[in-house]
């Protein structure tokens, strides 16, 4: 019979989702949420340095499960947090009294990394220290964690995984490009295959080519050589039908997704993404929801924001991935929250567009300039760099120059809508300016940027 777990003990911490995790059971302090149960102890975790209360039935004792857990999971974050742990436990055997040094528990909005620059003479990949992770706002009672860090361009720590894309589009090609910057190894595939070949012409024609690029004639080979596919296609159905296809779901004995991650960049709807972790995880591989909020321009400097759900560890393993594609990540628990808050996000900026092209439409008829209409916005708390940026489309009338289409535009608000009518949620703002992207679709503009509503006011 296993010893009663107490205070200071090494354990294996198991949190629904996520593998068992190398862990300490330290005391709670003053600043700590409340327990759900009184059969829990504060656990901290290492490698991510996070804090949770976790049930006793979920606490295993660490050397006797060494041998079982550490044979079962290869992640990086994985190796780390037992390096970690093992490293600790020798100070321990040298001297009883050692104290190591523990990151406190804080409640935080956000976390923001520390880095340190150092050289990279001989070696192309720049370095960055580890970032802090934090739980924020977390809701113990479903384990579902709500993390978020402050992340750039700048001086990354390139992973030696190799990631691949699948969608080399307005968005895809950007974060190739700066996955390549950052000095990763990636393996593209495109269905039209010109943008792969224009794409590596490029890079090798500008000093941006530090990374490994390949190009791969169908997404099973980028996944045969990869540990880790972003998936970044036009249509949450084109990424079913990749995985369907491509990936062996219907053969039991094809293994080409074990051990791999899968990363769903595409905008999805959270009943498509459930399905997609289903067959991604009935095959042994992972998981992963990242939906990213940001213009192409933002794409192009690395800021995008990235709301992710589903498999913790691949998180933690996509961690250079993100730094090298946005200013911000957040991991928001269980498959479905990264999918639902961005289409939420969808409708809003849906919303604004559409009252902002009839806005600046009825400028023009009362006889109002439209630059002294935007010189006033631009000066007002309206304005924002999304509308900012769709305002500058409208008064050039350069709409084929597209961020995001009006059709995907219009797609995304559909599946928005879609959630609220599953829950019963009344949209009538959203829903109107839905129907004006659908009418608009009808004057041959669905290709156009989604900014092209405006010329809907002009007919």
């Amino acid at each position: 019979m296993e010893k009663k777990i107490k205070v200071n003990d090494f354990v294996w911490a198991k949190m629904t989702g996520f593998p068992p995790w190398p862990s300490v059971v330290v005391e709670p302090g003053s600043n700590v949420p409340e327990k759900s149960s009184s059969e829990m102890h504060w656990i901290y975790f290492f490698g991510s340095h996070n804090y949770a209360w976790v049930e006793d039935i979920h606490l295993k004792p660490y050397k006797s499960y060494k041998e079982k857990y550490t044979s079962l999971y290869k992640t990086v974050s994985f190796k780390e947090a037992v390096a970690e742990i093992e490293e600790i436990s020798d100070e321990l055997q040298k001297d009883p009294n050692y104290v190591w040094p523990m990151k406190s528990f804080e409640w935080k909005e956000k976390i923001t990394s520390k880095r340190v620059k150092e050289s990279s003479v001989g070696n192309p990949k720049k370095k960055l220290k580890q970032a802090s992770y934090h739980i924020r706002d977390a809701d113990l009672s479903t384990s579902q964690f709500n993390l978020s860090y402050d992340i750039s361009t700048n001086n990354i720590t390139t992973s030696d995984l190799s990631f691949g894309v699948l969608g080399i589009g307005i968005i895809g090609s950007r974060i190739v490009k700066n996955l390549i910057r950052s000095g990763h190894k990636v393996n593209i595939w495109n269905r039209t295959t010109k943008k792969c070949t224009d794409l590596e012409k490029q890079l090798e024609m500008s000093s941006d080519g530090v990374g490994q690029l390949k190009t791969f004639l169908n997404p099973r080979a980028v996944m045969q050589n990869s540990d880790i596919v972003l998936n970044c296609v036009s249509d949450c159905s084109v990424s079913k039908k990749i995985i369907q296809n491509y990936f062996g779901i219907n053969n039991s004995s094809d293994k080409i997704l074990k051990e791999k991650g899968f990363v769903e960049i595409t905008s999805i709807d959270p009943e498509t993404s459930k399905d997609i972790r289903d067959m991604i995880e009935m095959k042994g591989g992972r998981y992963l929801e990242a939906q990213i909020q940001g213009s192409k321009k933002e794409a192009a400097e690395g800021k995008l924001v990235i709301l992710t759900a589903g498999n913790r560890s691949l998180f933690f393993d996509c961690q250079s991935c993100f730094e090298a594609i946005g200013k911000s990540a957040y991991f928001l628990g269980d498959v479905g929250y990264a999918t639902k808050i961005n289409l939420i996000l969808q409708l809003i900026k849906g919303v604004c567009l559409a009252g902002l092209a009839e806005g600046f439409a009825l400028a023009e008829r009362c006889g109002i300039s439209f630059d002294s209409v935007l010189m006033v916005f631009k000066d007002s708390n309206l304005a924002s760099d999304y509308l900012l940026g769709k305002a500058d489309v409208i008064r050039n009338k350069n709409f084929n120059d597209v961020e995001q289409s009006l059709q995907n535009t219009q797609k995304d608000m559909y599946l928005g809508l879609e959630l609220s009518n599953k829950i019963g949620q009344p949209m009538e703002l959203a829903s109107v300016a839905n129907e004006i992207f659908k009418h608009c679709r009808r004057f041959d503009l669905s290709e156009k940027d989604a900014s092209s509503i405006y010329m809907r006011t002009r007919f």
